[in-house]
Formats: C-alpha cells, structure tokens, sequence
C-alpha cells in the first residue's frame, strides 16, 4: 500500500485558545503534558470527562506560551468546546471555533517531501508508527509537487489499514482510553492532575484490562459497520469500521478481551480474521 506519497484533503474543527492562563488550563484538562512542547511543536492527547470516558481525540498544537491550537475531526470541535467550557471558570483563556482544510501525505517517501516543508512552519507530524506520513496546515497549504491526490474513500481504507482509530467511529463517547490502543501516544503519566485521570491511571496499573480491546478485521467476504462480530452464535465484539478492495474487506471493532487473537470469528455468518490493532 502506498508506495509512494499520496496527499488527501481533510477536514479539521480547530479550537483556538488564547490568554495567560492558557497552557495551564488545558495542562489540567488534557492527557499529555503540554508544559514540554515548545513552539510550533505539538502532541496527540484525549480530552476526557470526569468520568474518564472520552470527550474527544486531538493534536494540541503550541503557537506561544500563550497561544494553543487543538485540532480534531471535522464535527466534534463544538464537543470539545462545550466540555472545555464547563471548566473554564474565572480563567483567562479565550477559546474560538474554526473549521480548516490539511492535506495529509502518507506514504513510501512522506519523509523526503517533507524535508521541502521543514522551515515553512505549516508541516505537523502525524505519527502513524507503521506508515511515513506528516500533515500540512495553514490557508497557503497545497499539494506537493510529486504526490498523487487521493480520494476520501481511498484515505478511510489506508487508515482502516493501519488501524488508525476515528472519531465518530472507533473513538465515540463512553469509549475508555485503554481500549483505543492510543494510551502510549497521547497519555502522560508523569504530568500532574487532570480531568478523568483516576480511571485512566487505576486502569494502568492492572494492565489496561479492559473488558474489550480494538482490532483489525479481514475477510474475502463483504461486512458492514455496524455488525455483531460473534463465535458460535455468541457475540464477542461489533464492527466500528469497514472499507472494501477488490479482494478482501478490512475494519476495526471492539473484540472481548477473553477472544485469544489471532484468531477467526463471524459476521453474518461468514468467516473473518482478528488480528491485533496495536501500533
């Protein structure tokens, strides 16, 4: 897949977070440690409710010691927004909605494309462990010279594919970090306090043993997302995603944590492959 840079337009709500008390407010509402990033740099973090359960999966980006950018998939900004209101009492930090358009690059040679980028101040690292890949960002951003544009379709298969997760389809409300498989890349246990930290931490030291666990579906036959994953007419899990090539079917979904992977299962009766989604 994808021997050779592909570039994909999408779609981002933005929240924009300006004043002197903004990197301590979100440092007590974000996951990952924001006091370490430096200009320009950014992070992956959830932003949990109290609970613990997710609110939402975004990239925190510093503009200044004073200025954050928090970006996410398209329709989930006024989400975040709301929850970040809840706690933003007698704070000075003015948070704002927008919406932008980034082209992704992914694939064989990401990484050389972007080396033309470097000091332009529009390339965000994007982090998928198993495929080069960066983001560029800001109103003058086009596609590079040497990259083949892609389609949305196309781009849901590749990170199906990597078992990149999605909000809206694998990252929804009432969804526990240490299911997602995203603990590692957006979770700092040596920052201080934040929202929602006593689930994510209790659940850390047991294990992360969660009731189910996201990962990779395969089959030469047809499924929708949506359907019951079961064995033996048991259901063990359900499909949160699902995108189709001339020869197989891949997705994601949550598989009960007793399902010994790999392993085979069902959906609608015909025969699938479970395999781990782990970066």
């Amino acid at each position: 897949m994808l021997e050779t840079p592909h570039a994909y337009v999408l779609q981002r709500d933005n929240l924009r977070c300006v004043g002197p008390d903004s990197k301590e407010f979100l440092q007590g509402q974000l996951s990952q440690d924001i006091e370490s990033l430096t200009d320009l740099s950014s992070a992956w973090s959830f932003l949990l409710n109290p609970n613990g359960k997710l609110c939402a999966w975004l990239r925190v980006r510093r503009i200044s010691n004073e200025e954050y950018i928090l970006d996410m998939e398209q329709g989930f900004g006024r989400l975040a927004l709301d929850r970040l209101n809840r706690f933003k009492i007698r704070v000075k930090c003015d948070i704002e909605i927008t919406q932008s358009e980034i082209i992704r690059i992914l694939g064989e040679g990401a990484n050389g494309v972007k080396e033309s980028f470097v000091d332009s101040g529009s390339v965000v690292d994007l982090e998928w462990a198993s495929l080069e890949g960066f983001d560029l960002i800001g109103p003058t951003a086009t596609t590079p010279e040497g990259c083949t544009t892609g389609t949305g379709d196309q781009y849901d298969y590749v990170r199906i594919m990597h078992a990149v997760p999605k909000m809206g389809s694998e990252l929804t409300e009432g969804i526990i970090p240490a299911e997602t498989n995203l603990v590692s890349k957006g979770v700092s246990f040596t920052k201080g306090c934040y929202a929602g930290q006593e689930l994510v931490a209790r659940l850390d030291s047991r294990g992360n043993n969660v009731a189910k666990h996201l990962r990779r579906l395969s089959s030469s036959n047809v499924f929708p997302e949506g359907s019951d994953i079961t064995i033996e007419g048991k259901k063990v899990g359900f499909v949160t995603s699902a995108s189709s090539s001339a020869s197989e079917t891949i997705g994601l979904g949550y598989v009960a944590r007793s399902f010994e992977i790999p392993g085979s299962a069902v959906i609608g009766g015909l025969p699938i492959q479970v395999t781990s989604a782990s970066h």
